[in-house]
Formats: C-alpha cells, structure tokens, sequence
C-alpha cells in the first residue's frame, strides 16, 4: 500500500500540536509492515522540532519547493501514479491525480467560530478547507464534537466520515512520577489567542500563593505590558516552547493544569497533564469534555473568581487524588499506536 504523506505543516509551524500529532503519526507508520510512504517537503521543514526528530530517507522526498510557502500551502499537490494510493494531508492541501484517495485530518473551526483571524485570512482559508472536505475520499475527525460542528456547518457533506483520536504528544514515565511537595504554581500551556482565555489564567492566581508557569511562545509586548507586575514579582515564570524532558516536569510538578478556552478542535494539554498525573480544570468546552473523560474540574462560570477557588480546592489531598486517577485512567485511552491502526485501517478501506 502506498501512502503519499503532505509534510507541509512541518513548514508552517516552528512547533504546535498538528505538527507534533503529524511526526507521531508518521514515527508509528514507519514502523507498521507492507506501508510505502513518500512525503511531499519543502526544504525548510527542517526547521519544525518535530520534524528534526524524525528520519526519513532522502530518495523518499518528493520536493515541494516550487514557489514561496505562502502560495505552496494552498495549491494541490499534481503527480503521476501507476495504480491508486492515498494522500493524506494533516493540513487541508488534496492531491489532484484522478488515482489517488485523499484522506482529510478535520482538526478543527476555530476560524469559523472564533474570529481570531482577518477577513482575508479567514476566507482564504475556510476555503481551501471547503475544497478539501468537499473533495476528500475520507474524513478524520479529530474529536466526535469537531465531527459534529462540521456536520453543522457543512450539512451537505456526504463523505465517509470517523473520528480518529489524538494522541498525547508528551509522554510521562510509567508509571508518572510526582513530587511529594506541596506544588506551588498552576500551568498553562500553549497558544494564547483571545478564545483560549490566557487572562483569565492570570487573574485566577492573583491574590493567592500560587504562581503560574506559562508554557509556549515568548509574551509579545502587549502581555509583557500587561503582566508585567506578575512577572516582575515572579508570580507569572515563562518557559518559552519546551521540550519533552522540561514540559514532562512541569505537568509533573503542577498543581493543576487550567486549560479555560471557549472553543478546541481535542485539546492535546488536557490528555497530557492527565497521563502525567497532573489535575485539570478546563471549561464546559465539548471538545475539551470529551478528551478528559469528564475526570476534570469544568466550571461554566468564567470568571477569576470561580476558577481561583477551584484552583484552591485542589491544595487539599482528596479531591486532589481523586481527580488524578480518574486522569490516569482516562488517558490510558489514548495512545500513538492506536491512532496509527485507525489510520492505517482507514488507509486500507479505499484501497
């Protein structure tokens, strides 16, 4: 079986959670027997850390740089096939060849539902999204909820349609060590736009003894503007795109995660904390719902207030432990390998 795998997304992102997701899909097929895979790259992929983990041999590259990134992301991939094979794109780009089963990774409509982009990066894209759904031989969900919205949004699409779990990206030990000390700071991690709520984060832990630790991408000038009392006291750390070893402490060490954002396609942090034995308070979010198995603190009320005493309800030891297990065992569900088989399965119906 043959699988051609986009590689794209390597380039328009140094880090983030498709990529992650895409290198861990990609590691696992590589290890699945009778696969023939070829990758459609830029030469700057290199540059993604997750791409940097993988080896993929040379003479298996088909080169994508034919024009500058900005107008690669949207074309559709041409090449000559001599029976059929799949083309499988993390990120909404379908291959035009009349032999070839192109398999759609639906992430999410944050750009539908949020507004976080202008009008012409909004448009350009839910196009190109548009085209890809409209076209694909099949489509992966990330999550029931994402399956769901495009069910609302799109009504008319009638294509063989699954939902295929992410995986965690950051894998804690077996089993997940923690630190018998009393943790003194809340985590936060990843992308900060307006519907992921990072204020309201820093509003929680105003006023107590708690500390949060920011994983992910340097503040811009506006937050340094903002937080800047927070950091200058050392009541908000900063720890700027993490690897493995250093994100697996902090979840570790943790008091909790808060993950308060009004809209996810999955929300890989929520697992993750989970696996690492790290207690989540996230919001009444679907996706964010149906991720953590409901073995979180989700609170409807988004205000400092309400989501500093549920950050504070957890410095005491039994509802502390007992909404860690119920996250151990909720992200024992999840795993790269059962991820890669739904795939492959999935590959092997259209062939």
């Amino acid at each position: 079986m043959e699988i051609w795998l986009d590689n794209t997304i390597f380039s328009l992102q140094r880090a983030g959670g498709i990529s992650g997701i895409w290198a861990m899909l990609i590691s696992r097929l590589q290890k699945i027997a009778g696969l023939r895979l070829r990758y459609v790259e830029r030469p700057d992929a290199a540059d993604n850390i997750f791409r940097q983990r993988l080896e993929i041999p040379a003479d298996s590259i088909i080169d994508d740089y034919r024009l500058p990134l900005i107008l690669t992301r949207y074309m559709r991939v041409r090449t000559e096939a001599a029976c059929p094979f799949i083309f499988h794109s993390p990120y909404y780009r379908r291959c035009s060849s009349q032999l070839a089963r192109n398999i759609v990774t639906l992430h999410d409509f944050v750009y539908e539902r949020c507004g976080t982009h202008g009008d012409i990066a909004t448009k350009v894209h839910v196009a190109q999204k548009t085209d890809a759904l409209r076209h694909a031989d099949a489509i992966a969900a990330v999550s029931a909820s994402t399956l769901d919205d495009m069910h609302e949004l799109y009504p008319d699409i009638n294509v063989r349609s699954t939902v295929i779990h992410n995986a965690p990206i950051c894998i804690p030990g077996n089993p997940p060590g923690r630190q018998q000390n009393t943790p003194d700071y809340a985590l936060f991690v990843g992308a900060r736009a307006g519907y992921k709520n990072f204020h309201l984060a820093a509003e929680a832990v105003k006023g107590t003894h708690i500390r949060l630790t920011v994983a992910g991408a340097p503040l811009n000038a506006d937050e340094k503007h903002k937080y800047a009392s927070m950091l200058d006291s050392g009541q908000m750390t900063i720890v700027e795109y993490p690897g493995d070893r250093e994100l697996s402490r902090l979840y570790t060490s943790a008091l909790c995660l808060l993950y308060p954002s009004d809209y996810e396609g999955f929300g890989i942090p929520i697992v993750e904390a989970q696996a690492h034995g790290c207690p989540v308070i996230t919001s009444t979010c679907r996706a964010c719902l149906e991720a953590s198995g409901n073995a979180v603190i989700s609170l409807s009320e988004m205000t400092a207030r309400a989501w500093r005493g549920a950050m504070l309800s957890l410095t005491e030891l039994d509802p502390r432990d007992r909404l860690i297990a119920a996250g151990l065992r909720n992200a024992a569900e999840y795993s790269a390998e059962t991820m890669a088989k739904k795939y492959v399965n999935l590959y092997e119906s259209l062939l």
